[in-house]
């Protein structure tokens, strides 16, 4: 793989920061896996990076970019990371229904809360008319 530059650059950044920031974030299993082991690496590095290249450069434009699907989003009740007023917002990505669902546990949820997280998650898959 060819790795630009500028790839390299923000990942060592990004790999300095987490470690100097707060356990809360960077004493996660998850980040130093990513971190520290070499095939983790390898595939989620460039992964990252192209969603931090989508997140700079889509603009949402209007409501006719809106889908017309029920969307359904979670997010942990302690998440210091992204805030829940954040989360209301996908609500303007759709004309059909938008649910938030709140699951104990902070930014990494899913993974500390998983049988709540997999309890809400059929729920709200079986409450949108595709389940249903």
């Amino acid at each position: 793989m060819i790795y630009e530059t500028r790839f390299l650059n923000f990942w060592n950044t990004l790999v300095n920061v987490l470690k100097k920031s707060s356990p809360d974030f960077a004493g996660r299993p998850i980040i130093y896996s990513v971190i520290y082991n070499k095939d983790l690496y390898d595939i989620y590095s460039e992964i990252i990076y192209a969603d931090i290249q989508m997140l700079e450069c889509y603009h949402f434009n209007d409501k006719s970019s809106q889908l017309n699907i029920p969307l359904i989003a979670f997010m942990g009740t302690d998440d210091k990371e992204t805030p829940k007023i954040d989360m209301q917002e996908w609500k303007n990505y759709t004309t059909n229904n938008f649910n938030l669902f709140l699951i104990n546990g902070d930014h990494f949820f899913p993974f500390e809360n998983s049988t709540d997280f997999l309890a809400a998650l059929c729920t709200a898959l079986k409450s949108t008319s595709v389940y249903a």
